[in-house]
């Protein structure tokens, strides 16, 4: 069990949640990234460190249910997969509405063709198939990706030929965001939204991360003005959240996605500084 962590939460509640497991837990690498090296870099460091034949990975913000281990191993084995993954259960209620806007997330196994695997914080692969990234691009997860970095690896898997499964056993998600870090982190997720975007272009593959304005179109061209209109103006969704602070917040979080999706474009044209790929599907 690979999870990254900065070294300012306590990791006893998961250490603990990891011992009561139905299925045991051979080994537990907490792997510390002190100078905010990224998710992907102590992930990698991780992996490097584990010895089983399966690899999971939990944030150290997470706690999972007692049948979590157990019921990814079976998954994975069940459908001859190589790899598994599940959502969150936000604890703080603005990221519980905010998450609700993704759906409903089926309540059985379920062969993933896009979109349902990808949270970094519950995702768990054999290693053969880690081991086959790191001979054929270099790196597990793509160091280059400060966020985003858990959808690139599933997208990336899926370009390889991976066959995922979702397995509906979420973890308990314990963050809680005040206004001004969930705005924040907004302008990261839209700066990493464009290099997802670069990569899909990159490839030249309809397999997609998951859903999205900027790909989930027929003619392989993004429906610019839609997406502007939802960003700069809308969204319109207000009856979705139960208080008129957590709409606001999610409304001015998503014209800060959009300010870093720009910004990001920009920079990258101006100085080649998000370079991605190469990408090619294998058929």
């Amino acid at each position: 069990m690979v999870i990254p962590t900065r070294g300012d939460i306590d990791l006893t509640p998961l250490r603990r949640a990891l011992d009561a497991q139905t299925h045991p837990v051979d080994q537990v690498i907490a792997s510390p990234d002190p100078d905010a090296r990224g998710a992907g870099w102590a992930r990698n460091r991780g992996i490097e460190q584990a010895d089983g034949d399966m690899i999971g990975f939990l944030d150290d913000d997470c706690i999972p249910p007692s049948h979590w281990v157990a019921a990814m191993v079976a998954a994975i084995q069940d459908h001859r997969a190589d790899g598994a993954g599940g959502t969150y259960l936000e604890l703080d209620p603005f990221l519980a509405e905010r998450r609700a806007l993704n759906g409903e997330m089926p309540d059985v196994v379920t062969v993933d063709s896009g979109g349902l695997v990808g949270p970094g914080g519950n995702l768990m692969f054999r290693r053969t198939w880690l081991d086959r990234l790191k001979t054929q691009d270099g790196y597990v997860f793509n160091e280059g990706f400060k966020i985003s970095q858990d959808w690139e690896l599933i997208w990336r898997s899926r370009l390889r030929g991976c066959k995922l499964v979702y397995v509906p056993a979420p973890v308990e998600h314990r963050k809680y965001m005040a206004p001004r870090a969930y705005l924040k982190q907004q302008f990261g997720r839209g700066i990493g939204i464009y290099m997802l975007y670069s990569a899909f272009k990159l490839s030249g593959s309809q397999k997609t991360a998951h859903s999205s304005l900027l790909w989930s179109h027929s003619d392989s061209r993004p429906p610019w003005l839609k997406t502007l209109w939802l960003k700069a103006v809308g969204p319109f969704n207000r009856d979705h959240f139960s208080r008129g602070a957590h709409f606001r917040r999610y409304w001015l979080g998503e014209k800060l996605q959009g300010l870093g999706f720009v910004w990001a474009l920009f920079a990258d044209k101006l100085m080649g500084r998000y370079v991605v790929g190469p990408y090619k599907e294998e058929s």
